[in-house]
């Protein structure tokens, strides 16, 4: 399976990452969530119900974005993103930093007896690069926040604009057996697409040990630009 690889890259500084990062994968998860789907007994209907959204004003930069209602998911995404943050700037050199932390969608494939394969094949993955900066001035600091406005706004806008095209891979809902491979039927008010969160910065290994292959590798070469 190819997988699907959007990247986006930022200079930041450390008490914006966190907010940034989050923008983007929250904004991504919006369009790979569903309402909860409930399979029916005999599984051969299914039901799907409604699905809470809360606008999300961050502090830093001037920009609002929507993100679902379901504590489960949301902490899934943040967790490891406060993990990020926190290695990311964990250096002697923290204002200098590097790294990248993405954001997979995978399919949970059966092996023998029924039992899931031990490695995801992700379908999708969702880079944010940063490289930490600082400025001397107020005056320095408020352009780039002028600026990093508009380019995550951009990338808001880039991630709209891909998840309505027909054209993006995402798998099909054939089969009410096969919709635990595809989907997480455990979240209890959303089901979201199976989804994991990596990270890797100058300050750590160069991967972490738990990554698929194909994640290490695209880490290895975001952090290499």
């Amino acid at each position: 399976m190819n997988v699907q690889k959007h990247t986006f890259s930022f200079d930041l500084e450390g008490m914006e990452v966190e907010e940034v990062v989050r923008s983007v994968f929250h904004t991504v998860l919006l369009h790979r969530c569903y309402a909860k789907i409930s399979v029916k007994e005999g599984g051969n209907t299914w039901t799907v119900g409604a699905a809470g959204l809360t606008d999300e004003d961050c502090e830093s930069i001037e920009v609002t974005y929507t993100r679902v209602s379901c504590d489960e998911v949301v902490n899934k995404v943040n967790q490891p993103i406060q993990a990020f943050v926190k290695q990311l700037r964990s250096g002697q050199s923290s204002e200098r930093g590097t790294g990248s932390v993405a954001l997979e969608f995978h399919e949970q494939k059966r092996a023998k007896w029924g039992v899931f394969a031990s490695d995801p094949v992700p379908w999708e993955i969702w880079i944010v690069h940063v490289n930490l900066t600082s400025f001397d001035t107020e005056t320095a600091r408020s352009a780039h926040r002028d600026k990093l406005t508009q380019v995550v706004t951009d990338a808001i806008f880039y991630i709209n604009d891909t998840m309505v095209n027909p054209d993006t891979y995402k798998p099909k809902l054939a089969r009410t057996g096969d919709f635990d491979q595809i989907l997480d039927m455990q979240c209890p008010l959303l089901t979201p697409h199976h989804f994991r969160v990596h990270y890797s910065t100058c300050n750590d290994d160069p991967v972490q040990a738990t990554m698929g292959g194909a994640v290490k590798k695209i880490l290895k070469d975001t952090l290499a630009l």
